[in-house]
């Protein structure tokens, strides 16, 4: 179980960093924190796999002892949870922000395309009024010539 969450953490950690581009992940707000505390969550998981492994015991850092335990719970676990909300927090005025600006530009786009139809609607108008002046002019010009 524990490899299953390590490897999902992991596909996370990697979606957030290279499959989104991480240029382009790093310019939001928050996210740096985000891909940091994931990135020691997935610490933490990994570290975590050792403790089914007694072999490993007498290893300060990896196996089922004091320091893993700390690395796993603390450095992994909380902090990564604390760097994660820290970034949630900083990351969701921003998202609800682009949600209302979203919103704001669909009114003004619905706006700009009435009022385009309603000028074309009276371009239109006016194209006809035009025709009709030419039409009635040629009529007229022609009844002079015939008249002269």
């Amino acid at each position: 179980m524990e490899s299953v969450g390590a490897l999902f953490a992991g596909i996370i950690l990697w979606v957030l960093t290279y499959n989104m581009g991480i240029k382009r992940a790093l310019q939001l707000p928050g996210s740096k924190f985000i891909l940091i505390g994931f990135a020691l969550f997935f610490f933490g998981m990994l570290i975590d796999i050792t403790d089914n492994f007694p072999q490993l015991n007498h290893l300060v850092v990896i196996g089922d002892t004091e320091t893993e335990a700390f690395l796993e719970k603390v450095v992994g676990t909380l902090f990564g949870l604390l760097l994660v909300s820290i970034g949630f927090y900083q990351w969701l005025p921003s998202v609800i922000k682009l949600e209302q600006t979203q919103k704001e530009l669909k009114s003004l786009n619905a706006q700009l395309d009435e009022r385009v139809q309603k000028r074309t609607k009276e371009l239109e108008n006016i194209n006809e009024r035009l025709h009709d002046e030419v039409g009635k002019r040629e009529i007229s010009e022609e009844n002079n010539k015939s008249c002269i």
